[in-house]
């Protein structure tokens, strides 16, 4: 009866259009074949303007949320409030969404509906050769185990993100310290590492 209390009928086969869920029939070789697979919860998800589907069905458009249909794996597929035209965010080269990408900057109080960012390509994220001799990349944020390095990256706004380096005991005894590129006059030991070099002062001479 666990088939039939969830709208199925067992078969050895089900058709195209049907979920064949194992577990629910008397006998191991038969399926529980349910035509909706996702039924709506007391129809919260209908009147969310939405319709119930398997979690990973939904559009990429759409937002998936959780509990508004009957089953755990589906989700209630509902179009994304943030994805429709502005022009104002269009003229930012960018598009509204709720969630920006790690390389796109998000701007607020430019698209129509509440909680929903304009997400424009940053100019920090073009390829920038001095950055990455330095073993970084340009960005408008560090993470918090990067070093920001300013006046490297061409745009206003930009930084140079470099891994932070940790000193080493080798490179202390010597008086220098770890980083990815040494100034002028400082001699260049492999003691550090992830990509880092003991910059000391040369001893000149005598």
């Amino acid at each position: 009866m666990q088939c039939d209390s969830s709208g199925g009928y067992c078969s050895p086969r089900c058709k195209s259009d049907e979920l064949a869920l194992s577990g629910l029939c008397k006998y191991d070789n038969c399926s529980c074949c349910i035509r909706d697979p996702c039924p709506d919860l007391n129809m919260q998800c209908d009147s969310s303007g939405g319709y119930c589907s398997p979690r990973a069905k939904c559009k990429s458009d759409e937002l998936a949320l959780s509990g508004l249909c009957k089953y755990d794996n589906c989700s209630c597929c509902i179009r994304d409030k943030c994805s429709g035209e502005n022009t104002e965010c269009r003229l930012h080269g960018g598009y509204c969404h709720h969630e920006c990408k790690s390389d796109e900057m998000p701007l607020t109080g430019i698209c129509e509906h509440e909680g929903c960012l304009c997400c424009v390509r940053g100019p920090c994220s073009g390829e920038n050769t001095e950055c990455h001799l330095h073993g970084g990349y340009c960005h408008h944020e560090c993470k918090s185990d990067e070093m920001p390095l300013t006046g490297i990256c061409e745009h206003e706004g930009c930084l140079c993100c470099v891994r932070e380096c940790k000193q080493t005991t080798e490179c202390e005894m010597l008086n220098g310290y770890c980083h990815t590129s040494c100034m002028e006059g400082e001699s260049t030991d492999e003691l550090c590492h992830d990509g880092c070099t003991c910059c000391a002062r040369r001893i000149p001479e005598v």
